[in-house]
């Protein structure tokens, strides 16, 4: 019996028997109550020896009880949380016609992958793996095809190309013709043509098998036969690899999906929800299975913190569209709703998930485990058999050491008992002549004394419960007000500090914030007064250097044109003396005009800009009109082009299900006009035929009453086929009506899927722009910001800077008033603003008359005679001051230009009268407001 076991066990891995399960390897009856009841009595030796093991492991127990309680409380809690999703027996099987075909199709379909499994696993083949190799099955579909689904043509292509089948298979033939090497040995020769027999057999085989394929594959749109590799593969292995559970070769098929050509698994590869869901329900033998285990890969989903499926995201097929990870995959099987059906056991040798499966795979399976089960049983026996004497004498040795132990422990034991009687004793003697001699008068003492302080406190404690129940009694509604109004106050305390904290919270960030832009914006701005100080000093060393070089040309060269100017001047001053009151008031002239012309084009300037800034503003206005009118042209567009896209999808759709209800209603009425020519049909379609006929028969009844009632006489035959015709007829427009029904339910959810786009189409559009409005909210908040803060800043500067001109140069240059620093540059932060001059009047001199005339920068006039308006100092309008005074005392120094006030300051200095000036308001006239 052991060597017939191990022969079975040995061949478990590469038999393949027949799906019915009465093949010739099954174990009989008897042989299996035999290894029954050898399973049982093994347990029981197991049991005695682990129970013997336990005496011998005493200390080791007491260490190991805290992992035990830790196990047991796991184990409780794992059944605990598994209690709701137990399965205590399996889903009615619902007799419904359409889930009877689907059951049939299901059986016939992994009776193809079988078969298929049986012709990979012949001998010659045996090189060539599932995976892990690169002639192995997954890297050459990989490289063939790395999509989960191919067609037909393709995958048989590749296979062949895997398996070394020829395109066209060529039928073994033994040669006729004789051996030329007659020195051979007849066996070799033999067994070479048997081999060569065997490959060429096995090859053929499984070409015919793929060519028959037909339920592993599904018809796609344009009527091809498809089917999805990945899934297959799945399928081979778990027939290949019987004894795994399902959890590893979901775990197998989760590599296969994941991985890249390479099948090596890690935590952070990635799978679609559906794929995951087609993995757990494609070996279920019907709809309910399926649906049963559809619902727990839901629940199992909506325990997961990090992945919530949503309704709209569920179906009744798939759970998600999103894409989870290897590590959630795996804490997916570890909660209970899969948990369960993945360990609970409905027979010894198959757990839940196994017996929903399709009757091939878990008859297989079944099989399978039991044969290893048997061989792994017998083994053991064998085992305990060879080493009984062994494990007797063990066990002899071991309680002797047990004996010699326990002798050991007992008379150490006995010794400190006698030890600890003797201390008693003494210390008994000690204390009875210590109560005797000594002690017993102060205890006695002691006590009474204790028992007089006790009554006293209990006494004291009762009074003082008493008075305080009285005063809590009689202050109790007075305490409930105090305690009302307490809550009262308190609530409106914690109201007010919430708000007015709020307030702080709300005015400490604000501030916060404005300190950090306002320090930003100050490091920025010391920044580039930094760089624009470097660039404005280098440029300036630049410039003198250049400029004084210019200066020492232009006086040299100046020098020697004043010298042959101051001859030319004489002699011309001789030739034209006669004239030259004509010249002078002709020049007087010339320069008022050209001041005139400066004044006119100024003016120009400033109506320019101005109209240019109107037709900025005009052209900004029609460029955002155009841009508005392209927004909603591409809007509109868009809404547009959605709109013939879902119209077009519905086309096709709808062109898509008349080709269905066609092909449907021929289908029926091509299948009806078969049974209604067959006279006897067996299987599946009897009953239909059965009935067919017998409302033929019916129907020929009725036409045959009423041709008889009319008088027409029409043969039997004639009137059969009328009836079948009508019966045709009518079976036809039941399934058109039928299918016609799936197409308006395929409508509505169709039109609704539609709807739901247009509602998460609008949301994004909303969401995008809100966050666009929030983006140019912030943007134009910046930009006033930054205008608000050039203005402040140009108004500041516009206070600080004076702009003055300067006469030498006749350019303008501007004055700091509190630092009294004068620079001809214009201040970086007035931008394209300008100072103006102050309205006032300055002398200057003509190089060509050498006679003083006036000019007012400000007004960009020019007068050769005093203007009425303009009003000098006395001691400073011969000196051609350009401080314009509009009222002049001689006792009052407010007007008075800095040259005549220090004059002034020194003298009366001088004379000793000395007083505190008050002045006024600074007007220009000095520096600093001095």
């Amino acid at each position: 019996m052991d060597a017939d076991s191990e022969g079975s066990a040995r061949d478990a891995s590469f038999t393949l028997p027949s799906i019915n399960g009465r093949s010739k390897e099954d174990i009989n009856d008897k042989t299996q109550q035999t290894i029954t009841y050898l399973d049982a009595r093994l347990e029981e030796l197991e049991l005695h020896i682990l129970a013997s093991a336990k005496d011998d492991e005493s200390d080791d127990v007491q260490s190991d009880i805290s992992s035990e309680q830790n196990n047991e409380r796991r184990q409780t809690l794992e059944k605990k949380e598994d209690a709701p999703w137990v399965i205590t027996e399996l889903p009615t099987q619902v007799t419904i016609p359409a889930y009877a075909a689907l059951e049939v199709f299901q059986v016939k379909k992994w009776r193809e992958i079988l078969q298929l499994m049986k012709l990979m696993s012949a001998p010659c083949f045996r090189n060539i793996r599932l995976a892990g190799d690169d002639r192995a099955l997954y890297e050459g579909f990989f490289r063939a095809f790395p999509h989960h689904v191919v067609t037909k043509a393709r995958f048989m292509s590749v296979v062949r190309h895997i398996f070394g089948i020829p395109a066209v298979s060529i039928i073994h033939q033994r040669s006729k013709t004789k051996n030329a090497n007659r020195d051979m040995a007849s066996g070799e020769n033999h067994n070479a043509e048997d081999h060569e027999s065997e490959k060429a057999a096995a090859r053929l085989a499984l070409d015919r098998h793929l060519e028959k394929l037909q339920y592993c594959c599904e018809r796609s749109v344009d009527n091809v036969l498809v089917l999805n590799w990945r899934i297959l593969l799945v399928a081979l292995r778990m027939f290949k690899e019987p004894l795994l559970t399902v959890r590893e070769h979901l775990s197998w098929a989760v590599s296969v999906f994941a991985s890249s050509g390479s099948l090596e698994i890690n935590d952070g590869d990635t799978i679609d929800a559906d794929n995951v869901t087609l993995m757990l329900t494609h070996v279920m033998r019907n709809p309910t299975a399926s649906h049963l285990v559809s619902e727990r890969l839901r629940a199992a989903f909506d325990m997961l913190p990090s992945f919530r499926a949503t309704s709209s995201s569920l179906s009744s097929t798939a759970v998600s569209s999103s894409r989870i990870t290897y590590r959630v995959f795996k804490r997916l099987l570890q909660l209970p709703p899969l948990r369960t059906l993945m360990n609970d056991r409905m027979t010894p040798h198959t757990t839940v998930i196994d017996e929903l499966s399709v009757p091939v795979y878990r008859d297989f399976v079944y099989r399978a485990r039991r044969r290893e089960h048997n061989r792994r049983v017998l083994r053991r026996l064998r085992y305990y058999n060879e080493t009984k004497t062994l494990r007797l004498c063990f066990h002899t040795w071991a309680q002797n050491a047990r004996d010699r132990k326990s002798a050991r422990s007992t008379m150490i034991f006995v010794y400190t008992i006698a030890t600890r009687i003797k201390q008693r004793t003494a210390f008994g003697a000690l204390r009875r002549h210590a109560l005797a001699s000594i002690a017993a008068l102060e205890i006695q003492r002691v006590f009474r004394g204790m028992r007089g302080r006790m009554r006293a406190d209990e006494i004291w404690r009762k009074i003082q419960a008493v008075l305080a129940v009285q005063g809590a009694f009689r202050m109790r509604a007075y305490f409930t007000r105090h305690l009302r109004k307490l809550r009262r106050q308190n609530l409106f305390a914690i109201r007010i500090q919430r708000v007015y904290r709020g307030r702080l919270g709300r005015i400490y960030a604000r501030q916060t914030l404005l300190t950090h832009y306002y320090r930003e914006m100050a490091a920025i701005q010391q920044e580039r007064e930094a760089f624009r100080a470097l660039v404005r000093d280098e440029m300036a060393r630049r410039l003198q250097r250049f400029f004084r070089k210019i200066v020492a040309d232009k006086q040299r060269a100046k020098r020697v044109e004043e010298e042959r100017a101051k001859r030319e001047a004489e002699l011309e001053k001789l030739r034209v003396s006669g004239d030259a009151a004509q010249q002078a008031a002709r020049h007087r002239r010339e320069v008022t005009e050209k001041y005139d012309k400066l004044r006119e084009e100024a003016e120009y300037k400033e109506k320019r800009r101005r109209i240019d800034d109107i037709e900025k503003q005009k052209i900004v206005h029609r460029r955002r009109q155009r841009e508005w009118e392209a927004f909603k042209t591409k809007k509109i567009a868009r809404k547009e082009a959605l709109k013939l896209q879902g119209e077009e999808s519905y086309d096709r759709l709808k062109s898509q299900w008349d080709n269905i209800i066609a092909e449907t209603v021929h289908k029926r009425e091509k299948l009806i006009d078969q049974l209604l020519q067959l006279e006897d049909v067996q299987g599946e379609w009897k009953k239909i035929h059965t009935r067919l006929h017998q409302r033929v028969r019916e129907r020929s009844k009725q036409l045959t009453a009423k041709h008889k009632s009319s008088g027409v006489v029409i043969q039997k035959k004639e009137i059969i086929e009328r009836a079948q015709l009508e019966i045709k007829a009518e079976e036809a427009e039941e399934k058109r009506l039928k299918v016609e029904n799936d197409w308006l339910k395929a409508e509505a959810d169709y039109l609704k899927k539609l709807e739901d786009e247009q509602e998460e189409r609008l949301l994004a559009e909303n969401t995008e722009e809100r966050t666009a409005r929030q983006k140019n909210a912030l943007t134009i908040q910046c930009a006033f910001r930054m205008f608000t803060a050039r203005k402040l800043l140009r108004g500041m500067l516009s206070e600080l800077y004076i702009k003055e001109f300067n006469i030498e140069t006749q350019v303008p240059r501007y004055r700091n008033r509190f630092t009294g620093k004068v620079r001809t540059r214009k201040p970086t932060g007035l931008g394209s603003k300008e100072l103006e001059y102050e309205n006032c009047w300055v002398i200057m001199i003509d190089n060509v008359l050498g006679e003083p005339f006036f000019y007012n920068p400000r007004r960009m006039k020019q007068s050769w005679a005093r203007p009425d308006d303009c009003r000098f100092c006395g001691p400073c309008s011969n000196s051609s001051s350009t401080v314009f005074a509009a009222v002049w005392n001689s006792h009052d120094d407010t007007y008075l230009c800095q040259e005549c006030y220090e004059h002034e300051y020194v003298k009366r200095g001088q004379q000793d009268n000395l007083q505190a000036d008050i002045y006024v308001t600074y007007d220009g006239s000095r520096p600093n407001g001095e």
